[in-house]
């Protein structure tokens, strides 16, 4: 719904202190299963934060959600499914499009320099929002021990349709693109949860 997603747009700008019109920001309609609408939406762009998925059966129900399930599998199973297939696709049109001039900014690349976050001009092509606990179903009893708090989470012990494995392998895709990427292991987060400080650390034993 591009009217809503507008709507949702004006009211973060409104209360990050943005004007509108001042924004880069612009809604458009596109369907991720489909490569040549995405490679028309993606001309110009050189930057690209990943955040959607094809997991999930909100607003399905009966035979519906049960075929939206079994479709999710199979889909990964294959390798199909736009959790993999999206981020894969993403970084192989960013090859057809310039970096950003960002990359070329010598404030960042002495940042990245400084704080060892890679040689300088590989300012990230693209971000992917993954998830926490990736590799913890194929933690070793050892680490497990380590890391109990993380290695027992309900998410880790189901992992309904291996979707952690699903997001594991869309995140390897992207490592192997040849594109500078960014990987965003996230915890949970809502809009019901109580305000806060976001913490960031390295690795995935995050909870």
């Amino acid at each position: 719904d591009v009217e809503r997603a507008n709507e949702v747009l004006a009211d973060a700008l409104k209360t990050a202190g943005t004007v509108a019109g001042e924004s880069r920001l612009k809604i458009v309609k596109c369907n991720l299963k489909r490569l040549d609408q995405m490679t028309e939406v993606m001309q110009g762009v050189n930057q690209v934060m990943w955040c959607a998925t094809a997991f999930g059966t909100r607003g399905s129900s009966g035979p519906f959600r049960l075929f939206r399930i079994a479709k999710f599998w199979f889909s990964s199973k294959l390798g199909r499914v736009l959790d993999i297939r999206g981020p894969q696709r993403i970084a192989e049109l960013l090859k057809d499009q310039a970096p950003p001039a960002l990359s070329k900014d010598p404030t960042i690349s002495t940042m990245f320099r400084d704080n060892k976050l890679g040689p300088p001009g590989t300012v990230p092509r693209i971000v992917i929002l993954s998830s926490a606990a990736v590799t913890r179903p194929s933690w070793s009893e050892e680490k497990k021990a380590e890391f109990p708090e993380a290695a027992e989470i309900p998410i880790v012990k189901l992992n309904p349709l291996n979707i952690l494995g699903t997001k594991l392998r869309a995140e390897n895709n992207v490592r192997n693109s040849g594109i500078p990427y960014t990987v965003v292991r996230s915890c949970g987060i809502s809009s019901e949860q109580e305000p806060g400080e976001f913490m960031i650390s390295s690795g995935d034993t995050a909870v």
